[in-house]
Protein backbone atom coordinates (compact mmCIF):
# COMPACT_ATOMS: atom_id res chain seq x y z
CA UNK A 1 0.00 0.00 0.00
CA UNK A 2 3.00 2.10 0.72
CA UNK A 3 4.26 2.20 -3.40
CA UNK A 4 0.63 2.50 -3.85
CA UNK A 5 0.47 5.66 -2.03
CA UNK A 6 4.24 6.77 -2.96
CA UNK A 7 3.18 6.30 -6.81
CA UNK A 8 -0.08 8.81 -6.33
CA UNK A 9 2.34 11.28 -4.32
CA UNK A 10 5.08 11.29 -6.79
CA UNK A 11 2.84 11.84 -9.50
CA UNK A 12 1.29 14.86 -8.20
CA UNK A 13 4.53 16.42 -7.47
CA UNK A 14 4.59 15.96 -11.41
CA UNK A 15 6.76 13.03 -11.72
CA UNK A 16 6.13 10.22 -14.51
CA UNK A 17 6.23 7.26 -11.75
CA UNK A 18 6.81 3.41 -12.57
CA UNK A 19 6.46 0.50 -10.47
CA UNK A 20 9.17 -2.56 -11.52
CA UNK A 21 8.07 -5.72 -9.81
CA UNK A 22 8.66 -9.90 -9.34
CA UNK A 23 4.57 -10.38 -8.60
CA UNK A 24 2.48 -10.10 -11.19
CA UNK A 25 -0.12 -13.18 -10.97
CA UNK A 26 -3.34 -10.73 -9.92
CA UNK A 27 -3.03 -7.57 -9.67
CA UNK A 28 -5.61 -6.44 -6.68
CA UNK A 29 -4.30 -2.72 -6.88
CA UNK A 30 -6.14 -0.90 -9.67
CA UNK A 31 -3.03 1.65 -10.05
CA UNK A 32 -1.01 -1.21 -10.60
CA UNK A 33 -2.66 -2.43 -13.49
CA UNK A 34 -1.15 -0.47 -16.15
CA UNK A 35 2.56 -1.57 -14.97
CA UNK A 36 1.61 -5.29 -15.59
CA UNK A 37 4.41 -5.77 -18.11
CA UNK A 38 6.92 -4.51 -16.07
CA UNK A 39 6.60 -7.47 -13.61
CA UNK A 40 9.26 -9.67 -14.07
CA UNK A 41 9.25 -12.70 -11.86
CA UNK A 42 12.94 -13.28 -12.45
CA UNK A 43 14.01 -10.57 -10.08
CA UNK A 44 12.41 -13.04 -7.32
CA UNK A 45 16.22 -13.83 -7.88
CA UNK A 46 19.41 -11.94 -6.74
CA UNK A 47 21.56 -10.57 -10.28
CA UNK A 48 24.13 -12.38 -8.30
CA UNK A 49 22.31 -15.41 -9.49
CA UNK A 50 22.03 -14.80 -13.22
CA UNK A 51 24.84 -14.50 -15.86
CA UNK A 52 25.78 -10.99 -16.96
CA UNK A 53 23.79 -11.53 -20.11
CA UNK A 54 20.55 -12.09 -18.46
CA UNK A 55 20.76 -9.46 -15.85
CA UNK A 56 21.57 -6.37 -18.70
CA UNK A 57 18.60 -8.23 -20.50
CA UNK A 58 16.17 -7.23 -17.94
CA UNK A 59 17.84 -4.06 -17.12
CA UNK A 60 17.47 -2.71 -20.82
CA UNK A 61 14.41 -4.00 -21.06
CA UNK A 62 13.06 -1.68 -17.90
CA UNK A 63 14.82 1.22 -19.88
CA UNK A 64 13.03 0.38 -22.86
CA UNK A 65 9.57 0.43 -21.79
CA UNK A 66 10.22 3.13 -19.18
CA UNK A 67 11.22 5.07 -22.15
CA UNK A 68 14.25 6.51 -20.40
CA UNK A 69 16.41 9.05 -22.26
CA UNK A 70 20.06 10.04 -21.50
CA UNK A 71 19.21 13.67 -20.40
CA UNK A 72 16.46 12.48 -17.92
CA UNK A 73 16.81 13.12 -14.21
CA UNK A 74 15.78 9.66 -13.02
CA UNK A 75 15.38 8.55 -9.28
CA UNK A 76 14.99 4.85 -8.50
CA UNK A 77 13.80 4.01 -5.33
CA UNK A 78 13.87 -0.13 -3.80
CA UNK A 79 12.10 -1.44 -0.90
CA UNK A 80 13.18 -5.12 -0.51
CA UNK A 81 16.72 -6.33 0.10
CA UNK A 82 16.67 -8.04 -3.59
CA UNK A 83 15.29 -5.33 -5.31
CA UNK A 84 17.74 -2.67 -3.72
CA UNK A 85 20.69 -5.40 -5.62
CA UNK A 86 18.86 -4.60 -8.72
CA UNK A 87 18.39 -1.08 -8.18
CA UNK A 88 21.65 -0.36 -7.92
CA UNK A 89 22.40 -2.22 -11.18
CA UNK A 90 19.84 0.29 -12.64
CA UNK A 91 20.69 3.16 -11.16
CA UNK A 92 24.45 2.96 -12.47
CA UNK A 93 23.33 2.22 -16.19
CA UNK A 94 21.25 5.31 -16.45
CA UNK A 95 23.33 7.53 -13.84
CA UNK A 96 20.38 8.03 -11.47
CA UNK A 97 19.67 8.62 -7.79
CA UNK A 98 19.17 5.05 -5.90
CA UNK A 99 17.23 5.47 -2.97
CA UNK A 100 16.87 1.86 -0.94
CA UNK A 101 14.17 2.08 1.34
CA UNK A 102 13.54 -1.12 3.13
CA UNK A 103 9.71 -2.02 4.08
CA UNK A 104 10.01 -5.30 5.93
CA UNK A 105 10.51 -5.23 9.89
CA UNK A 106 13.50 -7.95 9.87
CA UNK A 107 15.79 -7.41 6.70
CA UNK A 108 18.42 -9.18 8.98
CA UNK A 109 16.86 -12.13 8.16
CA UNK A 110 16.38 -11.57 4.59
CA UNK A 111 20.31 -10.16 4.01
CA UNK A 112 23.43 -12.07 4.14
CA UNK A 113 26.08 -11.19 6.18
CA UNK A 114 28.52 -11.16 3.31
CA UNK A 115 25.85 -8.59 1.70
CA UNK A 116 26.26 -5.86 4.18
CA UNK A 117 29.25 -4.06 2.86
CA UNK A 118 26.71 -3.11 0.22
CA UNK A 119 23.96 -1.63 2.36
CA UNK A 120 26.73 -0.12 4.47
CA UNK A 121 27.50 1.88 1.61
CA UNK A 122 24.51 3.05 0.66
CA UNK A 123 23.73 4.26 4.59
CA UNK A 124 26.70 5.97 4.39
CA UNK A 125 26.17 7.89 1.49
CA UNK A 126 22.12 8.64 3.15
CA UNK A 127 20.41 6.66 0.48
CA UNK A 128 19.39 4.29 2.97
CA UNK A 129 15.94 4.18 5.54
CA UNK A 130 13.87 1.58 7.08
CA UNK A 131 10.54 2.30 8.18
CA UNK A 132 11.81 2.45 11.50
CA UNK A 133 14.97 2.64 13.31
CA UNK A 134 15.13 -0.26 15.04
CA UNK A 135 14.63 -2.14 11.50
CA UNK A 136 18.28 -0.93 10.74
CA UNK A 137 19.76 -1.35 13.88
CA UNK A 138 18.80 -5.17 13.38
CA UNK A 139 20.27 -5.20 9.70
CA UNK A 140 23.60 -3.76 10.77
CA UNK A 141 23.69 -5.11 14.75
CA UNK A 142 26.84 -7.57 14.00
CA UNK A 143 28.89 -5.31 11.50
CA UNK A 144 31.03 -2.52 12.44
CA UNK A 145 28.76 -2.06 16.00
CA UNK A 146 26.55 0.35 13.93
CA UNK A 147 23.68 2.06 16.13
CA UNK A 148 20.95 3.96 13.82
CA UNK A 149 19.63 7.40 14.34
CA UNK A 150 16.31 8.84 13.82
CA UNK A 151 17.65 10.02 10.27
CA UNK A 152 17.37 6.46 8.93
CA UNK A 153 13.77 6.28 9.56
CA UNK A 154 11.71 7.40 7.09
CA UNK A 155 7.41 6.63 7.49
CA UNK A 156 5.84 4.76 5.31
CA UNK A 157 2.08 5.69 4.82
CA UNK A 158 0.33 2.42 4.41
CA UNK A 159 -2.71 1.82 6.94
CA UNK A 160 -5.29 3.55 4.59
CA UNK A 161 -7.05 -0.37 3.27
CA UNK A 162 -9.85 -0.84 4.52
CA UNK A 163 -13.05 0.23 2.60
CA UNK A 164 -16.91 0.00 2.44
CA UNK A 165 -17.93 -2.83 -0.25
CA UNK A 166 -19.94 -5.96 -0.14
CA UNK A 167 -17.41 -8.74 0.14
CA UNK A 168 -18.37 -12.44 -0.79
CA UNK A 169 -16.67 -13.25 2.81
CA UNK A 170 -19.66 -12.38 4.62
CA UNK A 171 -21.19 -15.86 3.36
CA UNK A 172 -18.43 -17.21 5.77
CA UNK A 173 -18.93 -14.86 8.75
CA UNK A 174 -21.10 -15.78 11.84
CA UNK A 175 -21.66 -14.02 15.19
CA UNK A 176 -22.69 -16.89 16.95
CA UNK A 177 -18.80 -18.20 16.62
CA UNK A 178 -15.65 -16.22 18.07
CA UNK A 179 -13.85 -14.54 15.29
CA UNK A 180 -9.99 -13.89 15.38
CA UNK A 181 -8.01 -12.37 12.72
CA UNK A 182 -4.53 -12.20 12.04
CA UNK A 183 -3.59 -9.89 9.55
CA UNK A 184 -0.37 -9.55 6.90
CA UNK A 185 1.44 -11.31 4.74
CA UNK A 186 1.86 -14.50 5.92
CA UNK A 187 5.63 -14.89 5.42
CA UNK A 188 5.91 -12.91 8.50
CA UNK A 189 7.94 -14.33 11.31
CA UNK A 190 5.01 -13.43 13.89
CA UNK A 191 2.14 -15.73 11.72
CA UNK A 192 3.23 -18.74 12.63
CA UNK A 193 3.87 -17.95 16.54
CA UNK A 194 0.22 -16.25 16.79
CA UNK A 195 -1.39 -19.29 14.61
CA UNK A 196 0.06 -21.68 17.26
CA UNK A 197 -1.25 -19.12 20.01
CA UNK A 198 -4.64 -19.70 18.92
CA UNK A 199 -4.80 -22.99 17.80
CA UNK A 200 -3.84 -23.71 21.74
CA UNK A 201 -6.76 -21.73 22.89
CA UNK A 202 -9.25 -23.41 20.34
CA UNK A 203 -7.56 -26.90 21.87
CA UNK A 204 -8.28 -25.16 25.77
CA UNK A 205 -12.00 -24.20 25.14
CA UNK A 206 -13.51 -26.69 22.92
CA UNK A 207 -17.36 -25.32 24.37
CA UNK A 208 -16.26 -22.53 21.97
CA UNK A 209 -16.92 -22.27 18.46
CA UNK A 210 -14.29 -20.19 16.52
CA UNK A 211 -13.64 -19.14 13.28
CA UNK A 212 -9.64 -18.10 12.35
CA UNK A 213 -9.13 -15.52 9.63
CA UNK A 214 -6.07 -15.16 8.18
CA UNK A 215 -6.20 -12.00 5.83
CA UNK A 216 -3.09 -12.05 4.00
CA UNK A 217 -0.93 -14.80 1.75
CA UNK A 218 2.74 -16.36 1.43
CA UNK A 219 4.48 -16.11 -2.05
CA UNK A 220 5.02 -19.65 -2.12
CA UNK A 221 2.58 -20.88 -0.50
CA UNK A 222 4.23 -22.78 2.14
CA UNK A 223 2.36 -20.93 5.30
CA UNK A 224 -0.85 -22.00 3.86
CA UNK A 225 0.18 -25.32 3.58
CA UNK A 226 1.56 -24.81 7.25
CA UNK A 227 -1.74 -23.29 8.86
CA UNK A 228 -4.02 -26.02 7.21
CA UNK A 229 -2.18 -28.20 8.83
CA UNK A 230 -1.99 -26.67 12.36
CA UNK A 231 -5.90 -26.51 12.55
CA UNK A 232 -6.93 -29.76 10.69
CA UNK A 233 -9.14 -32.01 12.48
CA UNK A 234 -10.39 -29.48 15.34
CA UNK A 235 -14.02 -29.73 15.18
CA UNK A 236 -14.81 -26.53 16.72
CA UNK A 237 -12.76 -24.52 14.40
CA UNK A 238 -13.11 -23.04 10.99
CA UNK A 239 -9.96 -21.86 9.01
CA UNK A 240 -10.30 -18.95 6.24
CA UNK A 241 -7.18 -17.94 4.41
CA UNK A 242 -8.35 -15.07 2.34
CA UNK A 243 -5.06 -14.72 0.67
CA UNK A 244 -4.03 -11.19 -0.83
CA UNK A 245 -7.18 -8.73 -0.09
CA UNK A 246 -7.50 -5.06 -1.05
CA UNK A 247 -9.27 -3.50 -0.31
CA UNK A 248 -10.16 -4.82 3.58
CA UNK A 249 -13.85 -4.52 3.95
CA UNK A 250 -14.76 -2.83 6.40
CA UNK A 251 -18.22 -4.62 7.72
CA UNK A 252 -15.69 -7.96 7.53
CA UNK A 253 -13.26 -6.28 9.92
CA UNK A 254 -15.63 -5.13 12.31
CA UNK A 255 -17.35 -8.14 12.78
CA UNK A 256 -14.11 -9.84 14.36
CA UNK A 257 -13.83 -10.23 17.69
CA UNK A 258 -9.80 -10.22 18.78
CA UNK A 259 -6.99 -9.54 16.11
CA UNK A 260 -2.89 -10.37 16.26
CA UNK A 261 -1.23 -8.11 14.29
CA UNK A 262 1.96 -6.49 13.70
CA UNK A 263 3.39 -2.78 12.28
CA UNK A 264 0.94 -1.26 9.98
CA UNK A 265 -1.37 -4.00 10.19
CA UNK A 266 -2.10 -4.25 13.60
CA UNK A 267 -2.49 -0.35 13.70
CA UNK A 268 -5.25 -1.23 10.86
CA UNK A 269 -7.70 -3.25 13.33
CA UNK A 270 -7.14 -1.08 16.04
CA UNK A 271 -8.15 1.60 14.52
CA UNK A 272 -11.32 0.32 13.19
CA UNK A 273 -12.21 -0.75 17.16
CA UNK A 274 -10.95 -4.55 17.18
CA UNK A 275 -9.47 -5.36 20.42
CA UNK A 276 -5.86 -6.25 19.03
CA UNK A 277 -2.64 -7.40 20.71
CA UNK A 278 0.61 -6.15 18.51
CA UNK A 279 3.47 -8.58 18.52
CA UNK A 280 6.88 -7.30 18.13
CA UNK A 281 8.61 -7.75 15.07
CA UNK A 282 11.79 -8.32 16.77
CA UNK A 283 10.65 -11.29 18.79
CA UNK A 284 7.41 -12.32 17.82
CA UNK A 285 6.29 -11.97 20.73
CA UNK A 286 3.22 -9.71 22.30
CA UNK A 287 3.65 -6.08 22.78
CA UNK A 288 0.40 -5.50 24.66
CA UNK A 289 -3.34 -4.53 23.74
CA UNK A 290 -3.51 -1.57 21.17
CA UNK A 291 -5.33 1.13 23.39
CA UNK A 292 -4.87 -0.35 26.97
CA UNK A 293 -1.53 -1.31 27.07
CA UNK A 294 -0.08 0.08 24.88
CA UNK A 295 0.18 2.30 21.81
CA UNK A 296 3.51 0.65 19.99
CA UNK A 297 2.96 -1.98 17.01
CA UNK A 298 6.11 -2.84 15.87
CA UNK A 299 8.68 -2.65 18.39
CA UNK A 300 8.41 -3.06 22.31
CA UNK A 301 9.69 0.08 24.39
CA UNK A 302 9.12 -0.44 28.14
CA UNK A 303 6.47 -2.98 27.38
CA UNK A 304 7.44 -6.67 28.71
CA UNK A 305 8.15 -9.56 27.13
CA UNK A 306 4.77 -11.33 26.54
CA UNK A 307 3.51 -14.76 25.70
CA UNK A 308 0.63 -14.03 22.88
CA UNK A 309 -1.32 -17.30 24.20
CA UNK A 310 -1.57 -16.35 27.83
CA UNK A 311 -2.53 -12.66 26.93
CA UNK A 312 -5.05 -13.49 24.30
CA UNK A 313 -6.67 -16.01 26.96
CA UNK A 314 -6.46 -13.17 30.07
CA UNK A 315 -8.02 -11.41 26.91
CA UNK A 316 -11.01 -13.36 25.92
CA UNK A 317 -11.32 -15.41 29.27
CA UNK A 318 -9.92 -13.22 32.39
CA UNK A 319 -11.57 -9.89 31.91
CA UNK A 320 -8.50 -8.22 31.08
CA UNK A 321 -9.98 -5.39 29.45
CA UNK A 322 -11.46 -4.36 32.65
CA UNK A 323 -8.00 -3.28 34.33
CA UNK A 324 -7.26 -0.51 31.86
CA UNK A 325 -9.17 2.71 30.30
CA UNK A 326 -9.02 2.26 26.58
CA UNK A 327 -7.27 4.95 24.67
CA UNK A 328 -8.45 5.51 20.78
CA UNK A 329 -6.18 6.19 18.09
CA UNK A 330 -5.68 9.65 17.12
CA UNK A 331 -3.35 8.41 13.99
CA UNK A 332 -4.60 9.33 10.47
CA UNK A 333 -2.62 8.47 7.14
CA UNK A 334 -1.65 11.30 5.38
CA UNK A 335 0.06 11.19 2.32
CA UNK A 336 1.90 14.35 2.87
CA UNK A 337 4.00 12.72 5.09
CA UNK A 338 5.81 11.78 2.06
CA UNK A 339 7.45 15.00 2.01
CA UNK A 340 10.48 13.67 4.28
CA UNK A 341 11.11 11.27 1.70
CA UNK A 342 11.31 14.49 -0.70
CA UNK A 343 13.52 16.03 2.04
CA UNK A 344 16.14 12.74 2.96
CA UNK A 345 16.49 12.56 -1.23
CA UNK A 346 17.75 16.29 -1.27
CA UNK A 347 19.63 15.30 1.37
CA UNK A 348 21.61 12.41 0.15
CA UNK A 349 24.89 12.47 -1.23
CA UNK A 350 24.60 14.80 -4.32
CA UNK A 351 27.59 12.42 -6.03
CA UNK A 352 26.75 9.43 -8.26
CA UNK A 353 28.72 6.71 -6.67
CA UNK A 354 27.43 2.92 -7.20
CA UNK A 355 28.46 -0.30 -5.65
CA UNK A 356 29.50 -3.08 -7.75
CA UNK A 357 27.04 -5.77 -7.47
CA UNK A 358 29.45 -8.21 -9.04
CA UNK A 359 31.52 -7.85 -5.62
CA UNK A 360 28.38 -9.60 -4.28
CA UNK A 361 29.19 -13.72 -3.46
CA UNK A 362 27.74 -15.80 -0.89
CA UNK A 363 28.27 -19.83 -1.17
CA UNK A 364 24.15 -20.09 -1.14
CA UNK A 365 23.83 -17.55 -4.37
CA UNK A 366 26.98 -19.22 -6.14
CA UNK A 367 25.25 -22.93 -5.76
CA UNK A 368 21.86 -21.22 -6.95
CA UNK A 369 24.07 -19.83 -10.05
CA UNK A 370 25.43 -23.34 -10.71
CA UNK A 371 21.84 -24.75 -10.82
CA UNK A 372 20.48 -22.09 -13.07
CA UNK A 373 23.30 -22.07 -15.32
CA UNK A 374 22.41 -26.12 -15.33
CA UNK A 375 18.47 -25.67 -16.12
CA UNK A 376 17.99 -21.91 -17.56
CA UNK A 377 15.51 -19.72 -15.91
CA UNK A 378 12.53 -21.33 -17.32
CA UNK A 379 13.03 -24.41 -16.32
CA UNK A 380 14.32 -23.60 -13.01
CA UNK A 381 11.01 -21.56 -12.30
CA UNK A 382 8.90 -25.24 -13.96
CA UNK A 383 10.27 -27.13 -11.18
CA UNK A 384 10.27 -24.80 -8.47
CA UNK A 385 6.73 -24.35 -9.43
CA UNK A 386 6.12 -28.27 -9.39
CA UNK A 387 8.03 -29.04 -6.44
CA UNK A 388 5.57 -26.50 -4.62
CA UNK A 389 2.70 -28.05 -6.33
CA UNK A 390 3.34 -31.99 -5.01
CA UNK A 391 3.99 -30.16 -1.59
CA UNK A 392 0.30 -28.67 -1.87
CA UNK A 393 -0.94 -32.05 -2.81
CA UNK A 394 0.67 -33.85 -0.54
CA UNK A 395 -0.81 -32.00 2.49
CA UNK A 396 -4.13 -32.56 1.15
CA UNK A 397 -3.89 -36.24 1.58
Amino acid sequence: MYVRNKLIFMREKGWDAYIVSWFGDKILIPEFECYKELTFKEMTLTPMTLENKEVDYYIEKIIKMTNIKEKDEVIVESNTPVMAYWGEILAKKIAAKHIVYLLDERNDLLVSEKYLSFFYFKLKRRELAGINTKAIDLLFRRYRGYIADESAMLPAVCQNVVEDYDSKLMCNYSHERVNICVIGRLEKPFILPAAKAIEKITMTHLEDKFTVWFIGASDNGNTEIELVSLFANHENVELIITGYLFPIPRKLLKGMDYCISSAGSAGVAYREGIVTISIDAHDSQAIGILGYTTQNTLYRKEEPRQNIEKLLNKVMYENELNKYEFVPSDYKPDINSLEKHIAFLEESEKSKEYFNINELHSVKDDIKKNIIRFLGIRNYFMLKTDIHTKRRKKNKR
